[in-house]
């Protein structure tokens, strides 16, 4: 039986056979652990809180300061990996949320013009860095960090892209409710944005994974994925509860 989060990760994906390692840990860590936003009553707990326009202003400006906050970590971590398609990966992957900071930030504005105000938007300015492939990191293969660490690293960031994009599908219909009728289409157009980038970000840590099992680690990502998606799973249901009191000042 294939879990509701696996199946919408990997119908997103269209990859039909592929990666087959990659699935199967994926499939067997979501069944053993079923995330919180796989249960209707998360949706449904959402689509309340989303009601509250100070919460769902609130919301926007947290995703763009995590988005932010992400885009330097990944760009900073990239230059430790010793395989330099992946660190490739990682450096495009850094520069998506950087522009999904301001994309945010966007929406924030666009839904709630009011809210518009210099300082806000100097600080949404200052949570989304502009990475440009002329500014990536020399290489520094001397410090490395082991394939080990580099594989948490990926099966981490692979599981955090799913729950955003499980997240982001669950946006969508709230940014469409939101928004004046002239600006519905673009909304629309950057929520779908968010995801197929989410979906991209997902490929490829899955691909990374999937070649280190065949590099005979099938067995390590086994218990990583499942292990890791526990303790995602504990994070989650605490944002949870300090999501409650999430309140954008000026509404």
């Amino acid at each position: 039986m294939t879990n509701i989060v696996a199946s919408i990760t990997l119908e997103a994906l269209n990859i039909g056979d592929a990666l087959p390692y990659f699935q199967r840990a994926l499939n067997h860590a979501l069944t053993k652990h079923p995330p919180p936003y796989s249960y209707n009553n998360f949706a449904s707990n959402y689509r309340q809180l989303a009601k509250k326009p100070a919460w769902f202003a609130g919301l926007l400006m947290s995703d763009a300061d995590l988005e932010g906050y992400s885009a330097k970590q990944l760009w900073a971590y990239s230059d430790s990996l010793a395989d330099p398609d992946f660190a490739h990966e990682m450096r495009r992957h850094a520069r998506d949320e950087g522009r999904h900071a301001r994309m945010f930030g966007g929406l924030l504005f666009t839904l709630f013009p009011h809210l518009a105000a210099e300082e806000n938007r100097e600080k949404l300015q200052a949570m989304a860095p502009k990475l440009v492939d002329s500014k990536a990191p020399e290489r520094k293969t001397t410090r490395a960090v082991p394939i080990e660490e580099s594989l948490n690293s990926a099966i981490l960031i692979n599981l955090h892209e799913i729950k955003a994009l499980i997240l982001e599908q669950l946006l969508t219909p709230t940014l469409a409710a939101y928004a004046e009728a002239s600006d519905r289409r673009s909304v629309t157009q950057i929520a779908q944005r968010l995801i197929q980038d989410e979906v991209e970000h997902i490929r490829y840590t899955a691909e990374y994974i999937e070649k280190a099992a065949n590099s005979g680690y099938q067995e390590y990502i086994m218990e990583a994925v499942s292990d890791f998606q526990r303790t995602l799973n504990q994070v989650t249901l605490g944002d949870l509860e300090q999501s409650q009191s999430l309140v954008l000042e000026g509404l």
